[in-house]
């Protein structure tokens, strides 16, 4: 994010109070479109709470609606990145692993396109102790993919929640191994051993 923008965005942000700003830091680590019941979940508070502290960066311009109900976004990816460069990688990883709690509590894994969002946040969550569940929805990820015909992203994904699984329990290898398997199946399907 070029300097200006950032002095720009944080000039921006400074003028608002203090609940605002720090939800804006939650906000920016889930992405620039999120939901506002996963904010409140990360944040412990009502959807309520937080649409009525988010209503000043709404005003100010840094937030709007989505097309999506109950669901706000940044008025440009920039302010989204401008204020995630000043979130501390382990605030971020317990944002991602509060988020793929709230979404998979919430039921948003039944919708297959939501499958690779919780996966997103569980795996950015494994330093925060979301391993077992990043292993969990990568791995469906992966499957997804496969049947897709989506070999590369695939492989990526069997890869992740190898190393998801070699966090969540150090000592049992089987679920490590049995994703090292799935990523070399991929390998051979694209002819890449």
């Amino acid at each position: 994010v070029p300097g200006a923008v950032s002095d720009v965005v944080r000039s921006r942000s400074a003028r608002l109070p203090q609940e605002t700003r720090d939800l804006l830091d939650l906000a920016c680590v889930i992405g620039r479109e999120f939901r506002i019941d996963v904010l409140a979940d990360v944040r412990g508070s009502s959807s309520a709470a937080v649409i009525d502290a988010l209503a000043p960066a709404i005003a100010a311009g840094l937030l709007e609606e989505s097309e999506q109900p109950s669901t706000l976004r940044f008025a440009h990816g920039i302010v989204a990145d401008a204020l995630l460069a000043n979130v501390g990688g382990a605030q971020q990883a317990r944002v991602h692993a509060a988020a793929a709690h709230s979404l998979v509590a919430r039921g948003a894994g039944v919708v297959e396109e939501h499958v690779a969002l919780i996966a997103h946040h569980a795996y950015a969550g494994i330093a925060a102790g979301a391993a077992s569940l990043a292993y969990e929805w990568t791995a469906r990820c992966a499957r997804l993919a496969t049947a897709r015909l989506a070999d590369e992203d695939a492989a990526v994904l069997w890869g992740r929640a190898a190393e998801a699984a070699s966090v969540a329990d150090p000592v049992d290898c089987r679920p490590r191994l049995d994703a090292l398997v799935e990523q070399g199946r991929v390998y051979l399907r694209l002819d890449d051993v």
